[in-house]
């Protein structure tokens, strides 16, 4: 089965405002130019899949010999982040993905790394309640039974405190609300798995509609233009200072003649 696949960075989450004055809660996406390193195949490798090498421009890439001679028979020279997908394409090693391989309205499916919360306890890693807190109740935080004491073992699966977050998560059938080509920039409805900054995959999700929503024009140009600033980049203080003189300008009022 064929289906489309692109890498891209998680930039910031943002809302955004229809015609009618709906609120549509948004998260934007920057796709750095995605390219195909390799190519699987069933009768070589065992197995169908694409995989897709992308960097960030002008930045430094700290690639091993191993994975520069890989990455240099696609002619690829600065690989950040790279994945792959099983899947078949019609491309070939070295060409570029287009970001028009999605299209507002499908459904796709995004995969990240959430965000580390450390060890946590059972009520914060596994939603439990809490104990009694008065009336001399010695049980407020704590797990509580773990099982019988016949098969005197733990069962796997049994929710316990420990890390959590930092894992590799899913997240399905994100609907692509606006796209951006010439800023490569998509907006998806809803949260995106992780920190701002971080590498996500981007895959056609299985379930796509029937038919695709009619798009929806959002005026998203104060967002990304020259003037202001981009949401990755870090914010800079306006209307602080100013080169030309302040001059005070007195009310006409209060003037001798009209006193």
């Amino acid at each position: 089965m064929k289906r489309k696949m692109l890498l891209a960075r998680k930039m910031m989450m943002h809302q955004l405002f229809t015609e009618n004055g709906e609120m549509i809660p948004v998260t934007f996406l920057q796709v750095h130019p995605n390219f195909i390193a390799q190519i699987k195949t069933k009768k070589k490798d065992g197995y169908d899949a694409v995989q897709v090498a992308t960097a960030i421009e002008n930045a430094r890439t700290n690639l091993k010999k191993p994975q520069i001679h890989h990455f240099k028979k696609a002619k690829i020279d600065r690989v950040d982040f790279c994945s792959e997908m099983l899947t078949t394409t019609d491309l070939k090693v070295g060409d570029e993905l287009p970001i028009t391989h999605l299209v507002p309205g499908m459904y796709v499916d995004i995969t990240a790394t959430s965000k580390g919360k450390g060890t946590a306890g059972v009520i914060k890693r596994h939603n439990f309640s809490r104990g009694p807190m008065t009336h001399g109740s010695k049980h407020h935080r704590a797990p509580g039974s773990v099982g019988l004491s016949k098969p005197d073992k733990i069962w796997k699966g049994q929710p316990l405190p420990g890390r959590m977050g930092n894992v590799r998560v899913t997240t399905k059938n994100m609907e692509v609300i606006h796209l951006i080509p010439e800023e490569r920039i998509v907006a998806v409805r809803g949260t995106v798995p992780g920190f701002p900054k971080n590498w996500i995959k981007i895959c056609e999700s299985t379930n796509q509609p029937k038919t695709l929503k009619p798009a929806i024009m959002f005026n998203t140009a104060s967002f990304f233009s020259k003037s202001n600033p981009q949401p990755n980049s870090s914010p800079t203080k306006t209307n602080q200072t100013s080169s030309e003189p302040k001059t005070e300008q007195k009310d006409s009022s209060l003037t001798p003649e009209n006193n």
